[in-house]
């Protein structure tokens, strides 16, 4: 990507912005060699910055390649007869309004990537007895980036939510356990009646899902592994991740979530990927997934489509209902373009609910 932007800027009006992707390289290298841990912690705080321009540098090549690519398109479709001055003028035009176009993007993606929307969705279930209100959170990669401050700032915005139970559905961890404990303190404070529910992402398998298990439970936050309890006239269930199959442990087991669920209950299962629900032979009334951050940089969303086919969004399906959340963090570059860092509120009503 860096190589075809350093040939396509040499031929703008001001050549000297070929040295643009070049310095992102420099920057995409350290960044590499920090997920890597090959630089050391003691750098501190400058090693987090320098993750984070590492990150958005990685954003600004893909989002460079695609815009040279469609101005390269535009100047091929430029009519031939227009004369020169005039060309060289829409020419100049097109280079500055593409680098112009380029940075404001990438400033606006990062603007999305940090700042935590509240996102309101509204379900009815059959045989539900009371309303209930849920916080949802998924996907917060806590690790080299986002630190114990962004999930403090994430814990106050749920309590001033006033929950009757909050879900985490994966991918709260991007470390090991010993690296990232300190970090995810601030889960003591989450307040909610009925307390605090998670399920393994496939994250957590990448560092140690038993060590961060421990971690969770220390915390306060109840671990739903292939299992149902019930919880304020709900069947809450919780299976795990389908990167279970690849590690051979911590293994999803969809018919177990079922095996002891009361049947007069509505039931609503966390599963951290969409495509968790080919797996189920009986399907429960709600299903919370989160993993696909809405694609976090278009057009990523159309790989996402291809692998899990539901993005985003509240989905009415022929047997269940489904909410896939975006996420209220982001991994790799802290970028989100045309996706946003959400925390879900889902308010719960029975269905002959006015």
């Amino acid at each position: 990507m860096n190589g075809f932007g350093y040939m396509r800027l040499k031929k703008f009006t001001y050549p000297s912005l070929r040295f643009i992707p070049i310095t992102l390289c420099v920057f995409e290298i350290f960044f590499l060699l920090i997920q890597q841990r090959m630089i050391p912690n003691f750098f501190g705080e400058f090693r987090v910055i320098l993750y984070a321009i590492g990150g958005i540098s990685i954003a600004t090549s893909f989002l460079m390649s695609l815009f040279l690519l469609l101005h390269m398109l535009i100047l091929k479709i430029t009519p031939k007869n227009t004369d020169t001055h005039r060309r060289q003028t829409i020419k100049k035009l097109f280079d500055v309004g593409m680098i112009f176009l380029l940075f404001s993007s990438i400033a606006k993606g990062f603007y999305n990537a940090t700042n935590i929307v509240i996102t309101k969705r509204q379900v009815k279930l059959k045989n539900l007895k009371q309303a209930l209100n849920l916080a949802m959170i998924s996907d917060v990669h806590i690790g080299e980036y986002l630190k114990k401050d962004y999930l403090q700032k994430i814990v106050d915005r749920i309590n001033a939510l006033h929950p009757d139970i909050v879900v985490i559905v994966g991918d709260l961890a991007d470390l090991k356990a010993e690296l990232v404990q300190e970090d995810l303190a601030p889960l003591k404070d989450l307040r909610s009646q009925y307390g605090v529910y998670y399920v393994l992402g496939n994250h957590e398998y990448y560092h140690g899902a038993a060590a961060l298990i421990e971690v969770f439970k220390k915390y306060n936050v109840r671990v739903l592994q292939n299992e149902s309890v019930p919880v304020a006239g709900l069947n809450l269930m919780g299976v795990n991740d389908l990167t279970g199959y690849h590690f051979k442990h911590f293994e999803p087991d969809f018919k177990a979530v079922f095996a002891k669920a009361n049947p007069n209950l509505p039931s609503v299962l966390l599963s951290h990927q969409p495509k968790s629900l080919t797996h189920l032979e009986q399907k429960p009334n709600l299903i919370l997934c989160g993993h696909t951050h809405a694609g976090q940089i278009f057009p990523f969303s159309l790989l996402v489509w291809l692998d899990q086919k539901y993005i985003y969004g509240h989905y009415h399906l022929k047997d269940c209902q489904m909410i896939v959340s975006s996420g209220c963090g982001f991994w790799g570059p802290p970028v989100r373009i045309f996706t946003k860092s959400e925390i879900v509120s889902i308010r719960l009503e029975p269905e002959n609910q006015a």
